[in-house]
């Protein structure tokens, strides 16, 4: 429809003769524009039993999954800024003849807040992120986390090159459930970030067998400082490396 679309598939064994019992998988993707600035998101699937993909699948993609997604997710969008609140849990197949494979942390809720004004005060830029997330496991430990990250940059630009100034400070908080004795179960850690994205073009016109042609030159310079601080105490909730690619280069963050 103009205002929403989705897929639902369902499959259903009423008797499987060599296990002795019913059997079934289903998914649900839909996606729906609310009206007044609000979205929807309905990412659901589940089988019923651990070896369904393995037993029944006759496609790799399928059969080779071991974390079927359950999501559901509302969002706003206003003119300068969105909010977003995300529940999201899997169900976690494990194959017994392979080694156990472990649960991803549930987010039960997450709720995140963006905000962008690149024409604030004096001809700078003003950003902002923020999240509040509540991790559940079954064994893990869990907590919840609070980030605030707001962010002022002066863009400086002209035809031929810019020069961006940005700093920040993300700001982290943790409080925790299931620590170690000894261990404390808040924790804070503020990081300033400061960064200067540069960059410049070269043009010239060149003539290869025959077709006139512009070809361009552009070295781009990134500075970034990121103290140090000690995290060991925190646990991994939903951190790991990002892949090696060109945005990742420039990017604050590599995880």
């Amino acid at each position: 429809n103009h205002s929403y679309q989705g897929m639902a598939r369902a499959e259903w064994l009423s008797n499987d003769r060599l296990e002795d019992r019913k059997r079934y998988g289903y998914s649900i993707l839909h996606s729906q524009s609310l009206g007044f600035g609000f979205s929807g998101l309905l990412n659901v699937s589940g089988v019923s039993d651990d070896n369904y993909f393995r037993d029944l699948s006759s496609r790799i993609t399928q059969s080779s999954q071991n974390n079927l997604l359950r999501q559901g997710m509302l969002t706003y969008g206003g003119s300068w800024w969105s909010a977003t609140a995300n529940v999201q849990t899997y169900q976690t197949l494990q194959d017994p003849d392979l080694p156990p494979i472990d649960k991803p942390y549930q987010r039960v809720p997450q709720l995140t807040l963006t905000a962008s004004r690149p024409e604030f005060l004096g001809g700078t830029a003003f950003a902002f992120n923020g999240e509040y997330v509540s991790f559940d496991h079954s064994t893990q430990d869990t907590g919840r986390r609070l980030m605030l990250y707001p962010q002022l940059s002066l863009p400086l630009q002209t035809a031929a090159w810019y020069v961006t100034p940005k700093i920040g400070l993300h700001s982290t908080r943790y409080n925790l459930d299931r620590q170690v004795a000894g261990t404390p179960d808040k924790l804070t850690r503020n990081v300033p970030i400061f960064s200067v994205d540069s960059g410049v073009t070269f043009e010239r016109e060149v003539n290869w067998f025959g077709p006139t042609l512009t070809q361009t030159l552009e070295p781009r310079l990134y500075y970034l400082y990121v103290p140090v601080r000690d995290q060991s105490l925190i646990p991994v909730f939903d951190t790991g490396i990002s892949d090696f690619n060109f945005a990742q280069i420039f990017g604050e963050n590599r995880y």
